[in-house]
């Protein structure tokens, strides 16, 4: 015959009295202020795209503008592994432009 359970054991239906009460834990930032925190769109660039254009990634008074999607994308998912993907998907609009900011 086997012996009672482990939950059976812990579970013995009687609890003590409380413990006395913890400090408070440390003050967190506000969630607004950490996703914008360290943040340029001019080290991602802009996605401007124009399909008259035959270079995928063009520099323009020394900021960078993709016309091509995963060009785009590529530098995204680069910021992300620096950054944190929630800091990145916060500031995509931002980096938006002509066509690609009306869609």
């Amino acid at each position: 015959m086997l012996g009672p359970s482990c939950m059976e054991v812990l579970d013995c239906g009687a609890e003590g009295p409380p413990g006395p009460e913890s400090p408070p834990g440390p003050r967190g930032e506000r969630a607004e202020a950490s996703v914008t925190t360290g943040w340029k769109t001019d080290d991602v660039g802009y996605f401007t795209p124009n399909p008259l254009l035959k270079e995928h990634v063009r520099t323009e008074k020394g900021l960078t503008h993709y016309n091509n999607v995963y060009a785009f994308l590529n530098q995204l998912m680069a910021m992300a592994q620096l950054k944190s993907e929630e800091v990145v998907r916060a500031h995509i609009p931002l980096c938006l432009r002509d066509a690609a900011s009306r869609w």
